[in-house]
């Protein structure tokens, strides 16, 4: 598929603006997106150390290490 202004240039939503270089405009999409990366899984396993870089910097598994870890093994299929 060829691509223009736009990542799908054949498929347009006619409820959605367009800057003048032909990029639609879709806040809702944009923060749907947003809402579902942000509620991906987070890493299982904490860092003891702070923004300057001191601490132990030992690993500690967080309480959904093992729920996560199952998630993985079994490829979604027990949440």
């Amino acid at each position: 598929m060829q691509t223009a202004n736009n990542l799908f240039a054949d498929v347009k939503n006619p409820y959605l603006e367009a800057s003048e270089w032909g990029w639609q405009i879709d806040p809702i999409g944009l923060c749907t997106v947003c809402n579902q990366l942000y509620g991906l899984p987070k890493a299982s396993i904490y860092v003891d150390r702070d923004s300057n870089g001191k601490g132990s910097n030992k690993r500690y598994k967080k309480t959904n290490f093992s729920w996560y870890q199952n998630v993985i093994a079994t490829n979604g299929e027990q949440l």
